[in-house]
């Protein structure tokens, strides 16, 4: 069932985001397009020095297309986030919520379906922004041969970024291995704040819903920051007595991977209760 409910939540958050990823992908060709155009066929300029009437408006042109296409990311990216908090509070706490709760789907089922439809959903618009940025330095390149040079020096600065990181004692790997980790339990905590808070504010509240929703995952992040910092600070100062770096380097990020896997839980058992006891419906 896990499937089909994604499925069916991709469905409907697709209408209104895929268009919009291909309206960003379909700029970056024309602008891709416009850059081969200018560099391999227009003059640069007449011959006092002034720029010929095709290269004012393909400049011009290109200043529009590329002022539409930032423009364009930053929509897609804004209802992309938008979308799946929509689809959230309109599937368990608007009408839409009686239908949902006769299905013959779990509620671990419908919260797992909200999470990974955003992930995978904001996963989609990093790619898209990524294809159309390479799209645009494709053109730039056949058009101009000036991409050439800048993926020279930028593959000089990962290779003396690979050549530092590699420097890095052995003892510290445990420790970066904890940061990836911690960095991915962040950002699954921080999906999962928004549905906590928005089940905490549509519990508390009837007619004011959006509004309680802010507060409580305002209030929520204020509460588990305060905790985290807390704890942060004993950690840090425990740590201060162990002569071995890397060792007061592993506890730290054990503590802060531990302390945000028990958000992560709480938030979620937060989550289900709320919407196994206490919903609240239109």
């Amino acid at each position: 069932m896990f499937g089909k409910s994604l499925k069916y939540e991709f469905k409907a958050i697709a209408r209104r985001v895929v268009p919009l990823f291909i309206t960003v992908l379909v700029l970056s060709v024309i602008l891709g397009i416009g850059f081969i155009i200018d560099g391999r066929l227009l003059p640069d300029a007449t011959a006092d020095g002034e720029a010929s009437v095709g290269e004012a408006i393909m400049n011009l042109a290109q200043g529009i297309f590329m002022t539409g296409l930032f423009i364009m990311i930053f929509v897609a990216g804004i209802t992309v986030f938008v979308m799946t908090i929509q689809r959230f509070y309109q599937s368990f706490f608007t009408d839409e919520g009686y239908l949902t709760f006769t299905l013959p789907v779990t509620v671990n089922c419908h919260i797992m379906t909200k999470i990974v439809s955003m992930i995978l959903w904001n996963l989609m618009g990093t790619f898209v922004t990524l294809v159309a940025y390479l799209i645009m330095l494709g053109g730039t390149e056949i058009g101009y041969g000036t991409v050439s040079s800048f993926y020279a020096e930028l593959a000089d600065e990962i290779s003396y970024l690979m050549m530092s990181l590699s420097g890095i004692p052995g003892e510290y790997t445990g420790s970066i291995v904890l940061f990836v980790i911690y960095a991915v339990i962040s950002y699954i905590f921080e999906i999962l704040l928004i549905y906590f808070g928005i089940s905490l504010g549509c519990m508390w509240s009837k007619k004011h819903r959006v509004i309680m929703s802010i507060v409580c995952i305002i209030g929520v992040n204020i509460v588990f920051s305060i905790v985290e910092t807390i704890i942060e600070t004993i950690v840090a100062a425990s740590s201060l007595f162990t002569e071995n770096l890397a060792a007061s380097a592993m506890i730290i990020m054990a503590s802060l991977t531990v302390l945000g896997i028990v958000k992560v839980m709480l938030s979620y058992i937060g989550i289900k209760a709320i919407l196994t006891k206490k919903l609240n419906l239109d």
